[in-house]
This record gives C-alpha cells, structure tokens and sequence, in this order.
C-alpha cells in the first residue's frame, strides 16, 4: 500500500512535469492588522499588479495565480499565513517578502485614526512576524523603508 502524499509532495511532482519557465516574483507585504500593508502597496500599484488579501481572500489565490500568469511581478499583502504561503507556493513563484515594523507607537496611531484599537492579539502578531523576518533573513523595515526598498526592486512603468 502507498503513502498518501502531502499537499507539498503533490505540488512538487506537478512542478516537476511542468515545462521549465521563470517562476513569477511576488513581493509579498507581511504585517500585523493596522501596520499600513494596503496603503504601501496601493502607493506601488501603478508599477506591477496589487493582489489585495483583503477583498474577497477566499478567492486570493485564484486572483493571484491569473495575476501571476500575466505579468512577470505582482504585489500581494498578507497579515496571516505567510509561511504557509511561502512553504505551499515556493514551487510556483519566487517569494520575496518584506516585514514592515513599526514602533508600538506609530502603530497604534495608525490603528486608531482607522477606528481600530490595539490588542493583545496584535502584540503577539507583530512578535510573531518580527521574529518571521529575522528567520526568513528578508527585508524589515518601517513603512517608508519599505516604500524605499520596493521602488528600487520593482521594475519601472512600461
């Protein structure tokens, strides 16, 4: 009797019989809620494709996959499930995330002036992707930082 297969398992036989073609890139925007990730990657929209996590996230990567098939680049948030992200769809695409951190100051702020208030669920959050980003050993910056960094790694207008 044969092992059943994992999900990964799976995904990597399939990419295994696919004909070899450039992986897209996707700069993925990590961030707990509130951080400002909608906001930076609408300020980049105008250069490569903004696949929204938040508008209609059941149908996310669907969206992203016919992004992905159209265009070498494509910009994505995502506040939850990065790694799984990355561990189940590495095969298909070149992921390359950015963290943005901020102070718990700048944070909150930025929380309240949406009507949003400051959790301790966002506390935990924001600990859990800081230490995300040191061990993916990615971009982390502040918003702006990060603003900076993906001007200068995207490609410009055609």
């Amino acid at each position: 009797m044969s092992k059943k297969l994992t999900k990964e398992e799976i995904a990597a036989k399939e990419a295994a019989r696919l004909p070899i073609l450039p992986k897209p890139t996707v700069y993925l925007v990590a961030g707990p809620s509130g951080i400002g990730k909608t906001w930076l990657c609408g300020q980049l929209s105008h250069l490569v494709p903004y696949v929204n996590y938040d508008v209609k996230h059941a149908t996310f990567l669907d969206r992203l996959y016919e992004a992905a098939t159209l265009n070498p680049v494509v910009l994505i948030d995502m506040p939850i499930q990065i790694s799984t992200f990355i561990k189940r769809n590495s095969w298909l695409y070149d992921v390359r995330a950015v963290f943005i951190e901020e102070t718990e100051e700048v944070h909150v702020a930025r929380l309240w002036s949406r009507g949003g208030e400051w959790t301790t669920s966002i506390e935990s959050r924001r600990e859990t992707l800081k230490k995300r980003a040191e061990r993916y050993g990615v971009f982390k910056g502040t918003q702006t930082e990060c603003l900076e960094y993906l001007r200068n790694a995207l490609p410009p207008p055609i």
